[in-house]
């Protein structure tokens, strides 16, 4: 925006569309405001933010505001200073500012002068309102800048043009003077015979960490942007120590972290492993044996890597002389190699492949459960069962019956007589099904009773006959024996009449 005076160009000249407001004169310094009544009310003038951390050479805004609260207003003053060391003024914008017409906004050699007004067709405002935004660049590295307003500044009120009683609130910057936390958690992630790969845990900052000082025997070697570096060209047994800082964008940079040491380890492989064997142990394992590898780098021998079908990428590791290779597939032949690995990361060449050729897989899916599961007879002493069959992937091979819990029979077909019951007793049934494999369906459950015994019935035929009679009668006056229908211990003229009472039936 130019630093030169604006002259207000709207339907009606400026003084009119003011009239009645404020009596303004425009001049090199803007509003010059004068009370024609007595303050009616207060209102604040403020940069946003008033504070913030600004680095050398960074550009930034702030935003000058004014807060008339309910009080409505219709011209703004706000006269600004600022150190030229500190801050160079970039631009001055007015985009979206509550007060369109523009008396002067001149700004340069520390010094910003901002006069606004509404237009004689838009209404006064009031609350919290823009009045214009500043651009800076920063130009400092040490100490602070203030944006500060002095005299001259006024917000004017639209209902008897006076200037409210102002409060103004300045803004102060400073650049980044405060360093990062000390990188934690340096460790060594690996080695070989010529470099050595280090890691951290990130630091924290302020602002922000934009890079990392990697120090090897206390000189600095290199500055990754990452939390990770692979320091190489080293020579093979030699010992290193390592630190690491951490540093913002303002340069500063933290104290060092922790040492580490490594020392560069041999880069000779162990020998082939010999005398590889495989050998099925089940449908989904195979066993791998082989004679241990010798290492003559130093490092000493790590373990094994176990490869399977000619993968590049190994399926486990071992650090004896035997493997089992686990979630295989039943039926399936497998080629096995290994090699041997030491301390420093050294793997040898393969072995020769050998094969092994895993047994088919066990059935372990159970039959479907037994449907329509029913009795189909009773009698005093007996309860006769039947269900529907069920179905299997491989084959039914027959039932297991239980009665209250405890298992009684294991019929092949779809029929059972549970046999030698106590009359009138319910009894607790369950079927499943089974496979040649031994598994077990889930269970089908019944409920069932044996007859209730009709009283006179004492040869248990469920029927009170002759027969019945005739025990009785040859039992007739003794005691402790079959026709005591009354229980009175003793067979007489009452257990008659209870038979004959039921005779028949």
């Amino acid at each position: 925006m130019s630093k030169t005076t604006k002259v207000l160009r709207q339907a009606r000249p400026f003084n009119v569309a003011l009239a009645g407001l404020v009596t303004v004169a425009v001049v090199a310094v803007g509003f010059y405001v004068v009370a024609t009544r007595a303050a009616s009310g207060a209102a604040t003038l403020s940069v946003v933010p008033s504070g913030a951390i600004v680095n050398n050479g960074t550009v930034f805004t702030v935003n000058v505001r004014e807060n008339s609260g309910a009080a409505t207003v219709n011209a703004v003053q706000a006269n600004l200073t600022y150190p030229t060391a500190g801050l160079e003024l970039v631009s001055i914008d007015a985009s979206g500012s509550a007060f369109p017409l523009e008396a002067q906004s001149t700004g340069g050699s520390g010094s910003i002068t901002l006069a606004r007004a509404t237009n004689g067709g838009q209404p006064p405002v009031s609350g919290d309102q823009l009045v214009a935004t500043l651009t800076f660049k920063s130009l400092m590295t040490t100490g602070s800048a203030a944006l500060t307003f002095v005299a001259g500044s006024a917000v004017v009120s639209s209902v008897d043009s006076t200037a409210l009683t102002l409060t103004t609130v300045n803004g102060t910057y400073v650049p980044d003077t405060t360093a990062p936390t000390i990188p934690a958690g340096l460790q060594v992630t690996g080695k070989t015979g010529t470099s050595i790969a280090t890691s951290w845990n990130a630091a924290t900052d302020n602002l922000a960490v934009v890079a990392y000082n990697l120090y090897r025997d206390n000189v600095k070697i290199a500055s990754p942007a990452t939390t990770s570096f692979n320091d190489t060209g080293l020579v093979m047994g030699t010992t290193h120590t390592y630190a690491v800082t951490a540093v913002d964008a303002a340069g500063n940079e933290s104290a060092k972290s922790s040492t580490v040491s490594a020392t560069t380890p041999d880069t000779t492989a162990p020998s082939v492993p010999t005398g590889l064997s495989a050998s099925p142990l089940a449908y989904d394992q195979v066993r791998l044996t082989w004679t241990a590898s010798t290492d003559a780098g130093g490092s000493g021998l790590a373990g094994y890597k176990i490869y399977r079908n000619g993968g590049a990428t190994s399926v486990g590791a071992a650090v004896t002389t035997t493997f089992t290779d686990t979630g295989l597939n039943g039926s399936t032949q497998y080629s096995y190699t290994i090699t041997a690995y030491d301390g420093a990361g050294n793997e040898s060449a393969k072995t020769t492949a050998v094969n092994a050729t895993t047994p088919a897989q066990p059935d372990t899916t159970p039959p479907t459960t037994p449907t329509n599961f029913r009795t189909t007879a009773t009698t005093l002493s007996s309860i006769n069962l039947a269900w529907t069959a069920s179905t299997d992937a491989v084959g039914v091979t027959g039932y297991q019956i239980s009665r209250d819990g405890v298992v009684v029979a294991s019929p092949t077909g779809t029929t059972f007589s549970d046999t030698g019951l106590t009359y009138g007793t319910t009894y607790a049934y369950t079927v499943k099904a089974k496979d040649a494999a031994g598994n077990l369906s889930a269970a089908a459950t019944l409920s069932a009773s044996t007859l209730p015994l009709k009283v006179g019935d004492i040869n248990l035929d469920n029927q009170v006959n002759v027969f019945d009679l005739s025990i009785l009668l040859s039992h007739w006056n003794m005691t402790g024996v079959s026709g005591d229908l009354n229980h009175d211990n003793q067979i007489n003229i009452f257990d008659l009449s209870l038979l004959l009472s039921n005779w028949g039936k």
